[in-house]
C-alpha cells in the first residue's frame, strides 16, 4: 500500500531510550482498518517497539478496550501502566 521505506536509524543510546519510553505502550488495532494500517506503517517507519494488539484475532483485547473506556475499535494507543 505505502511501499517499504527504510526505518528511522538512531544511535544505540537513542534507540535504547526510545525502547524504554515505548515499553508500556500498546496499540489496539485491526488488520484491515485503513487508519490502523497508516498507524502501523508510521510505527514501523519510526522504528518504535510498540506492542500491537489485534482486535480481530483476540476478542479479549476488545473486552479490555470496552472495560477501559468504552471504545470498541482501533487504532487506539494506550499506556499499559
Amino acid at each position: 500500500m505505502f511501499g517499504k521505506r527504510k526505518a528511522l536509524e538512531r544511535s544505540p543510546q537513542a534507540q535504547a531510550e526510545v525502547e524504554r519510553q515505548c515499553r508500556s505502550l500498546a496499540l489496539y488495532q485491526t488488520r484491515f482498518c485503513p487508519y490502523c494500517v497508516k498507524v502501523r506503517y508510521e510505527i514501523e517507519r519510526l522504528n518504535l517497539p510498540i506492542e500491537l494488539r489485534d482486535l480481530g484475532q483476540h476478542p479479549y483485547f476488545r473486552n479490555e478496550l470496552i472495560e477501559g473506556g468504552g471504545a470498541q475499535h482501533g487504532p487506539l494507543p494506550t499506556d499499559r501502566r
